[in-house]
């Protein structure tokens, strides 16, 4: 009997998001009856779908940081935590930065 570890194949990531982006989670969670985490991946992996159409987002690193962040703990696949940082890596972007906007863009 193989006995796998559900946890070894997600991490957790502290993210900074806006009272709207929580509403958004929220709704979401709402209309397919998922966890904040599996709205996130949802997400993540639709907007992980459109960089590979429309290239990495090279836009100049923001200072501003949109006001009245809430930090929220996720969880995430390791696959996911290891494309948003490549790309994060790739375009000197913030992890929260990127993660907003694939919130924004869904």
């Amino acid at each position: 009997m193989i006995i796998t570890n559900y946890r070894a194949n997600y991490t957790t990531i502290y993210v900074g998001v806006t009272e709207k982006m929580i509403k958004k989670l929220n709704s979401m969670i709402g209309k397919v009856g998922k966890t904040q985490s599996e709205v996130l991946r949802g997400m993540l992996d639709s907007y992980f779908k459109g960089i590979e159409k429309t290239g990495l987002p090279f836009e100049p690193y923001r200072k501003t940081v949109p006001g009245h962040l809430r930090i929220l703990p996720r969880t995430i696949n390791k696959a996911q935590d290891a494309k948003i940082r490549d790309i994060a890596s790739k375009t000197g972007r913030a992890l929260s930065d990127l993660i907003r906007e694939a919130v924004d863009r869904f």
